[in-house]
């Protein structure tokens, strides 16, 4: 695990426990005073959190179980009461970690359909960017990556995060396509409808010396995209993935709902009643 990771992992701790403060130590006795609570990240290593006094100590620890939980990938008992008061941060940082364990530059968490993004390794990735921005922005990404174009649809002017969105908008895009694309269970259906959700292919793969992506259907609607810039081992990815899947499965059915876009009003006329 990087120091980035540890860093952001940190981070959320003190913002979603809260803390006072946040320290990841190796090795020697943990904490035992009553401002402090502790959780394991790896064998030797635990996460750390200084409390205010009027905090709930019992409701603190179990929050940085969730949220030690999703980095380490190690399921911890007790952790899941938690888990819906942070879902959105324990989320990102589960797919955060899941990037270093694979040497993903990026991952994202779609659905099958809609312009909703789930969840999202890096904090500069927009949390308003949509899918159906980037799958639009995938069409015009050149030799130099994102054009002007691009960049304004993805709202950034930064060259190291337009280089990772161009990935992420090439892998996102193609997932969608391959959603769309008629199986050949279902040979009647008409190019571009979506695909029912027992129909989704269970994983989309490119691995080429460029980019490549590594996409796995999750929950049965939600695929989650590792981003890659170069050739990366399948196996491992995949298996990263598989380890990964019960506790982001677990994240996502404690995100809280989101409100579908209001429509417009309209004007239905009605027939004089006789």
């Amino acid at each position: 695990m990087t120091d980035r990771v540890l860093f952001r992992l940190l981070e959320v701790v003190r913002q979603s426990v809260p803390a006072l403060d946040a320290r990841v130590e190796i090795g020697g006795e943990p904490p035992s005073g009553d401002d402090a609570v502790w959780a394991d990240l790896h064998p030797g290593w635990r996460v750390v959190a200084i409390l205010a006094a009027d905090t709930d100590r019992d409701d603190a620890r179990e929050r940085l179980l969730a949220l030690t939980e999703a980095f380490s990938g190690v399921p911890k008992r007790d952790a899941m009461p938690a888990l819906r008061s942070v879902p959105q941060r324990a989320l990102d940082a589960a797919l955060a970690a899941l990037c270093e364990r694979t040497g993903a530059i990026c991952a994202l968490l779609i659905d099958a359909t809609s312009p909703v993004l789930w969840g999202r390794s890096h904090d500069h990735i927009d949390s308003d960017l949509t899918v159906d921005s980037l799958v639009e922005a995938s069409e015009h990404i050149g030799d130099e990556g994102l054009n002007a174009t691009g960049r304004t649809l993805l709202g950034t002017d930064d060259d190291e995060t337009a280089h990772l969105l161009a990935s992420a908008a090439l892998a996102v895009a193609s997932v969608r396509e391959g959603v769309r694309r008629p199986t050949k269970q279902s040979p009647a259906k008409k190019a571009g409808q979506p695909q029912s959700t027992h129909e989704l292919p269970r994983r989309f793969i490119n691995n080429d010396d460029v980019s490549g992506f590594d996409a796995r259907l999750m929950a049965d609607i939600y695929y989650a995209v590792l981003c890659f810039e170069r050739r990366f081992s399948e196996l491992s990815a995949d298996g990263e993935l598989t380890r990964a899947t019960p506790m982001l499965e677990r994240l996502i059915a404690a995100l809280p709902p989101v409100e579908p876009p209001p429509r417009g009003a309209r004007i239905i006329p009605l027939s004089e009643r006789r």
